[in-house]
């Protein structure tokens, strides 16, 4: 027997209708600049290459100087403070050698001076990786001027990144600095190739050698 809808509807019997399915929507927001999705025009793809690039070799350069920092820490643990440069670097250059980082030695830097150009006006203690130079001191403490040395280093010889380590520092990581070419204008330069009065130089140095005790 048929039931018409009105009959069911009459005794409650009708079924339910099914709801209608609702269709999945999918899309793509434009990608930013800084690589994230929004509301916003699309980026270059060539300058986010670049960003990628400059991200990878920030990285290779962090890895470096890692490495350099933990075996300049391994010889100041078996070495401790209070002897000459020229040992620590003997010391240094063994354990970059163990560890299987390339470097070079005393890599003259030439500078022009009134048109002609000097090739060993300066030498790096140290360049690892080809990357990295590595300037070691034995001083009571680090002076801008020493700092300024490492950022003269970075300009002449066009690379990115420099360590400065003071093996007579106690902890050795308060003796270490790394400085970056591409913060040349946000750190107060000092040194022979710099606009400074011979003056203020000489005050450094004055300063380098005072005695930790005046009364001694």
């Amino acid at each position: 027997m048929f039931l018409s809808r009105s009959t069911l509807l009459g005794f409650g019997l009708e079924r339910p209708k099914r709801p209608k399915k609702l269709r999945a929507v999918s899309f793509r927001l434009p990608v930013r600049s800084n690589g994230y999705r929004g509301n916003c025009k699309y980026s270059n793809p060539s300058s986010m290459s670049q960003e990628d690039s400059l991200i990878d070799r920030q990285k290779q350069l962090d890895a470096i100087t890692h490495r350099i920092i933990g075996a300049a820490m391994e010889v100041h643990r078996l070495l401790g403070p209070g002897l000459l440069e020229s040992a620590y670097e003997e010391c240094l250059c063994l354990e970059l050698t163990l560890g299987e980082l390339r470097f070079e030695r005393q890599v003259p830097l030439p500078i022009v001076y009134k048109s002609i150009t000097l090739l060993r006006a300066y030498k790096p203690d140290l360049l690892v990786d080809g990357a990295v130079i590595v300037e070691l001191k034995t001083i009571e403490k680090i002076l801008p001027v020493h700092e300024a040395q490492i950022l003269t280093y970075l300009k002449l010889s066009g690379l990115e990144a420099g360590l400065l380590i003071n093996f007579n520092s106690i902890p050795l990581v308060s003796g270490i600095r790394r400085l970056n070419r591409s913060k040349l204008n946000s750190i107060r330069a000092v040194s022979p190739v710099s606009p400074v009065s011979p003056a203020r130089i000489a005050c450094d140095e004055t300063e380098l050698h005072r005695p930790a005790n005046p009364e001694e």
